[in-house]
């Protein structure tokens, strides 16, 4: 993706007309010290600060929209939370009410059949109001035990929108929003003619999947099994990228970062 020829074949996308959005875990962030200890490297918050002072920047995650705030911590950069369902569309009172009580029901569920069930010991519950996280990281058996609660949910009379992530199970509330609507619909708001996205994993499919080709669709780490159009190595080379964007829109700067 760095050659000549390929960052000339991008060069189209590394405009100021351009949406510039990331997942956070496992992308602008790494998950090697595990999902409460997340840190983002100084140089790369410093690249990531100067580009949204320069265009239109947005991180869209998994994350509940005011912890990624939190943990975010830079007011130039947009945060969209719950996997694309809240801060890019609007939702009414009544319809995030709806999104709650699904939720709050889901929950019920999950904690009567299985937090208290021994083979089912670590499993924890993030509740994010409007959507749910299952983390399986210090559960026995991971991964059996995601596979036992995803076959339980899914014979539910409304089942949510399961997503898989590493070592955890997304469960939302609908199928109609997500982060490939919300890039869609920021662009359109934002005036910008194309997108960006880096993502990491599966839940970021739903943006990789979009066949509009005026987003260019970055995955981080190279497999079968995705709609991403390009891909960089590791989440080391996403400060690499960054820095070309950079290069393009401050032609001679980099050097200076």
């Amino acid at each position: 993706m760095f050659s000549e020829s390929g960052l000339n074949e991008l060069s189209l996308y590394f405009t100021k007309n351009t949406l510039y959005a990331f997942d956070f875990d496992g992308t602008i962030t790494s998950l090697k010290h595990g999902y409460s200890f997340v840190k983002i490297k100084p140089s790369l918050r410093k690249k990531l600060r100067l580009l949204a002072a320069l265009v239109p920047v947005v991180v869209v995650s998994g994350r509940g929209k005011r912890s990624l705030e939190k943990t975010l911590s830079e007011p130039a950069i947009r945060v969209v939370g719950d996997h694309g369902i809240e801060g890019a569309h609007k939702l009414s009172m009544k319809r995030r009410k709806e999104f709650k009580s699904k939720m709050n029901l889901l929950k019920d569920f999950i904690a009567t059949h299985f937090i208290n069930n021994e083979k089912m010991k670590g499993l924890f519950i993030e509740d994010k109001k409007i959507s749910l996280t299952l983390h399986f990281y210090n559960s026995s058996c991971p991964e059996r035990n995601r596979q036992k609660v995803i076959k339980a949910l899914e014979k539910m009379k409304s089942p949510p929108r399961l997503i898989l992530g590493r070592g955890v199970l997304n469960c939302l509330p609908t199928f109609k929003l997500n982060k490939g609507t919300s890039i869609l619909h920021l662009r359109k708001v934002l005036k910008c003619s194309h997108a960006i996205y880096l993502g990491d994993d599966g839940t970021d499919e739903d943006v990789f999947r979009l066949k509009d080709k005026k987003i260019l669709k970055v995955r981080i780490g190279k497999t079968r099994t995705t709609s991403a159009t390009h891909y960089l190595w590791d989440q080391s080379e996403v400060e690499v990228l960054i820095s070309r964007i950079l290069e393009f829109l401050m032609p001679g700067h980099l050097n200076s970062l």
